[in-house]
């Protein structure tokens, strides 16, 4: 036990890789259902491409609404989804998995570094659009700021005590 620490704590390997599974699954499925959602919404094609091509999303020609294959209307569900849907559903589902303040930084830097190297392995190279990077950098940040504010409002909660009869001493 540490001396300043009011929680033990310690190196359980098992419970960092089943967390950090669980919140990979929970970022891949919410992805999945938000882009599912919204490919049925704008009639269009499901493809893993949505996931895991950065090409696919990138604002490569000028505003062409409503074109449905360039333009801003690819990027639209996953500039939705990564500052609203997604970080909301990561959040709640850190708060479920890890209760830690201290860690949710942590696993969401840690989310989004093996969607990067799937991303990788998935294109052969490094994404190189910027739109890639803005979406997956808002994500982080909206996904730690809110999975830490309701990790510290349960961390911060009032702890009962029992107001029976006081035994003296």
């Amino acid at each position: 036990m540490n001396g300043g620490n009011f929680r033990y704590t310690f190196w359980d390997p098992p419970l960092i890789l089943s967390q950090i599974i669980t919140m990979q699954s929970i970022f891949y499925v919410g992805l999945g259902l938000f882009l599912s959602l919204a490919d049925f919404m704008l009639s269009s094609h499901r493809s893993l491409d949505q996931i895991f091509k950065f090409q696919v999303g990138a604002a490569r020609e000028r505003w062409t609404w409503p074109s449905r294959s360039h333009g801003l209307l690819p990027q639209l569900p996953t500039l939705v989804s990564a500052v609203a849907g997604i970080p909301a559903a990561r959040s709640l589902g850190m708060w479920w998995v890890v209760h830690r303040t201290k860690q949710c930084l942590d696993f969401t830097v840690t989310i989004h570094f093996f969607h990067l190297f799937v991303v990788w392995i998935y294109n052969g190279m490094l994404p190189n659009t910027v739109s890639w990077w803005v979406v997956q950098v808002v994500g982080m940040v909206v996904t730690c700021v809110c999975a830490e504010f309701l990790c510290m409002r349960t961390e911060l909660a009032a702890i009962p005590v029992s107001l029976g009869a006081k035994a003296d001493l």
